[in-house]
């Protein structure tokens, strides 16, 4: 779970204003003072058991646990997966999970607590198939490996939004029908997550499993290649298909996705640019996690002061992310990074200087036999050097250094 070591810290200082007796205290979910057991039915029992067979370092439950599950059970089957991603649902499971006290980090991501609460209450509870669950879960490749697992109803509704999106923005190659293998690999798609980027390989066997109507085209190659960059861009953009574009509050088409500038996907790059940025400056403290809606607000924060950039706004962007020391990279747990006073000046001086040669963090666009200067390249994921296209997973090594000093690079060449 990403959020643990956050938890657990303010968890802590929770517990210490509570033993200084200090005035009014902040929310604090897991905290069993706040939220003493009122009442704790038969049926939650049978939740916090069949919870803990999938994840026991669960020890600690209060009454924001109990009413949560009682909340879940009230509500329609179907509604709860209307919402698991966004809505009542995951409002309600967030709250649970996060009301618990954990013995240490636990072992599934929370996307992946979500959907096993999700299973538990329906199949388990309501289904009364708790033993087929088990048999079919505990010890499951996808759960392992992923931490989460994605189920089948949820793919299928994933793989619908997608399909639909397809059909209009190729409409030009007219796609017609699925092939049996393309939910398959859409699903191993989704698992890639934001890794997606890197495996064009896989993006081009999800093409190749849907059947077109007209392959006649000019440019077939330049198109193909284009939809490629175009899938990645939607999968990045959407999460997978499990928001709008954009996710702003109107209710936004997915036709008017092509109509749109895609800020999402460039703020993303950018987050990524300075992630390469960090880990490459900074070596001893590697950027492990960060918070999906806090680090990007943040980090968008951090662009907009530009040279007048406040250390307090550094400092928010570091609470909202995780480290980890580059020679533990795979042993010990993620940390909070605190800045001293002192080391946090050079930060922000090393941030403004960064900032300003890279245009904030820009994709960079060099054009052959023409000036030095550095383009937006918001629409495009790659980069174009002396007339020839590079392909983002065969330059994210030379890209971190080509965006750490382009002028430099540049002149070298």
């Amino acid at each position: 779970m990403e959020w643990y070591h956050q938890w657990e810290s303010e968890y802590r200082t929770h517990k210490e204003e509570h033993e200084l007796r200090a005035g009014e205290l902040d929310e604090c979910l897991n905290c069993e003072l706040c939220h003493p057991i009122e009442n704790e039915p038969m049926v939650f029992k049978k939740f916090w058991d069949a919870l803990f067979k999938f994840e026991d370092t669960i020890v600690i439950y209060n009454n924001v646990t109990i009413k949560g599950v009682i909340d879940l059970l009230s509500m329609d089957n179907s509604e709860r997966e209307d919402t698991i991603h966004k809505g009542k649902c995951r409002d309600i499971i967030d709250r649970i999970t996060e009301s618990i006290r954990y013995r240490i980090q636990p072992k599934m991501k929370e996307k992946g607590l979500r959907t096993i609460i999700l299973v538990i209450v329906r199949d388990c509870i309501e289904g009364d198939l708790g033993n087929e669950v088990f048999d079919r879960l505990i010890g499951n490749p996808e759960l392992i490996e992923h931490k989460y697992i994605l189920e089948d109803w949820d793919v299928e509704r994933r793989f619908e939004k997608f399909w639909q999106w397809y059909k209009i923005t190729s409409k030009e190659v007219e796609p017609l029908r699925v092939k049996l293998g393309a939910i398959k690999t859409f699903r191993e798609l989704l698992y890639e997550e934001e890794g997606i980027a890197t495996n064009e390989e896989k993006v081009k066997e999800l093409m190749s499993n849907m059947e077109h109507g007209n392959i006649d085209i000019e440019n077939v190659h330049e198109y193909h290649r284009n939809m490629v960059q175009k899938i990645i861009r939607i999968f990045i953009d959407t999460r997978g298909f499990i928001k709008e574009p954009e996710d702003s509050e109107s209710e936004d088409s997915l036709e008017s996705y092509e109509m749109k500038k895609n800020f999402n996907t460039s703020l993303y790059l950018r987050f990524e640019r300075f992630r390469y940025w960090w880990n490459d400056k900074y070596e001893g403290k590697q950027i492990y996690t960060y918070h999906e809606n806090d680090s990007p607000e943040w980090f968008e924060k951090m662009l907009s002061e530009g040279e007048n950039l406040q250390e307090d706004t550094v400092r928010k962007l570091m609470d909202s992310m995780t480290f980890k020391d580059s020679e533990d990279i795979y042993t010990r747990n993620p940390i909070i990074l605190r800045i001293d006073d002192g080391v946090i000046e050079w930060v922000v001086t090393d941030l403004k200087e960064t900032m300003e040669r890279t245009q904030k963090f820009k994709l960079v666009e060099i054009k052959q036999e023409e000036d030095n200067e550095m383009y937006d390249s918001e629409e495009e994921i790659e980069i174009i050097v002396e007339d020839k296209t590079w392909k983002l997973s065969e330059i994210r090594t030379g890209l971190r250094q080509l965006i750490v000093n382009p002028k430099k690079n540049s002149s070298e060449k």
